[in-house]
């Protein structure tokens, strides 16, 4: 049986016990109802994660003692950056769940010149895009959290980025998703790619021409317009199957304390 994982901003050590904070204790008391004894795997976003035995429980705190630590490694060597300009809530919140377990590496909210919500409510959700992806990470297995990074406009981040291939997601494009794209060795087996997508109603002209000027590959995703929820995930999964973990037939590591 898996065992239940919990994020912690805690440094955590073998032989130590920690109490849970007021809202993971109160998911482990009204929710899961453990008891004293049980096992949980805890990690804190550092690398690895921590086999934890419940200690006590009680109406106002939840302790658990560390067993071991375990080195356990799911990120993909592929270094996926993710630039996407922020949309209406429940999309926004679904991007950022199925980006983080599709294992991107950064997530950049961007201000497009198309975005339609508001400056003032975008601010307002970063720390819950933060709880989205950490949410998503004890799901999923990942052991270190996608840098979130704050939002800035479009035109800000595009010249900023370095990795060796660079797609804005156009429905015009030149490219497909399946293309070999030109240039050198590299590209043809590229470590770091950043990947640009607008919001419901697309990249603006003057956006696709800034980053065409600055290497980007204008990229479409067949001939259906995906809603901007739905991109993210499709180019996401496209690459990592091309250039990433997906493609790997190294079994992920498995738990081994379920006899513990």
């Amino acid at each position: 049986m898996r065992l239940s994982r919990f994020y912690v901003e805690e440094d955590l050590s073998a032989g130590q016990i920690y109490a849970l904070g007021t809202d993971l204790t109160h998911y482990l008391r009204n929710v899961l109802r453990v008891k004293s004894g049980d096992k949980i795997m805890l990690f804190n976003g550092q690398g690895g994660e921590y086999l934890a035995q419940i200690e006590a429980v009680s109406k106002k705190e939840v302790s658990a003692m560390v067993i071991q630590f375990e080195p356990a490694n799911r990120e993909s060597e592929l270094h996926l950056c993710l630039g996407v300009s922020v949309v209406k809530r429940d999309a926004m919140d679904t991007i950022i769940q199925k980006s983080t377990e599709l294992g991107v590496s950064e997530i950049q909210p961007l201000i497009a010149d198309l975005t339609t919500v508001s400056a003032k409510a975008i601010k307002q959700r970063v720390d819950h895009w933060r709880g989205i992806a950490i949410s998503a990470c004890e799901q999923c297995g990942r052991n270190t959290l996608p840098a979130l990074h704050s939002p800035v406009a479009i035109q800000e981040w595009i010249p900023l980025q370095t990795s060796e291939l660079k797609l804005a997601m156009d429905p015009s494009g030149d490219y497909s998703l399946m293309d070999q794209y030109p240039g050198t060795a590299v590209i043809a087996h590229p470590k770091r790619i950043s990947v640009l997508i607008g919001p419901e109603g697309g990249l603006s002209e003057n956006e696709l021409q800034l980053a065409a000027r600055h290497g980007y590959l204008a990229t479409r995703l067949g001939p259906r317009i995906l809603r901007a929820d739905t991109a993210p995930v499709a180019v996401l999964s496209i690459l990592q199957a091309r250039f990433g973990d997906f493609s790997s037939s190294a079994k992920a590591t498995e738990h081994i304390f379920d006899s513990i």
